[in-house]
């Protein structure tokens, strides 16, 4: 901003401090509940984009479970 005094003393926002061992358990209890999974669902490469809006947190992760025995995945390349 042409008048801000300290344009060098602004803060950044932070737009979530969750920790993401935490959000990984979270989000497999979720994913869980919904695709009808015989254990647990494996989540990994779970991690915050660099940069992204301030209305919402967005997540990325790489997932994996079964349902009767049968191996299912989702993963960040496979959703253009």
């Amino acid at each position: 901003m042409a008048d801000d005094p300290y344009p060098a003393q602004r803060h950044q926002l932070t737009v979530s401090a969750r920790d993401l061992d935490t959000l990984a358990a979270d989000l497999a209890r979720w994913l869980a509940a919904r695709v009808a999974a015989d254990r647990p669902p494996r989540m990994s490469a779970v991690a915050r984009p660099e940069s992204g809006g301030m209305s919402c947190t967005t997540v990325l992760f790489d997932a994996e479970w079964s349902v009767h025995d049968r191996r299912e995945s989702a993963d960040r390349s496979s959703h253009g």
